[in-house]
């Protein structure tokens, strides 16, 4: 039987940081307060866009939901 192909709920960017703002998300990593990079610029985004009134479900929970559904 043939596996079935994850859906893509990421993608690279390639956005430009300054170098303050990546020794920041470097020092989050390194003291362990976050996976990575990527993962504390998704939280500020979620919580910057949940302050102007939005909501942006998490990727990882939303697949999981639709492995479910695939499933059912």
């Amino acid at each position: 039987m043939p596996r079935r192909k994850k859906p893509v709920l990421a993608r690279s960017t390639g956005v430009t940081l300054e170098l303050p703002v990546i020794d920041f998300l470097d020092r989050m990593v390194s003291d362990g307060k976050a996976k990575d990079r990527s993962a504390v610029l998704n939280v500020v985004v979620r919580e910057y866009a949940k302050k102007n009134g939005e909501t942006i479900p998490s990727a990882r929970i939303q697949g999981q939901q639709e492995q479910l559904n695939l499933r059912g």
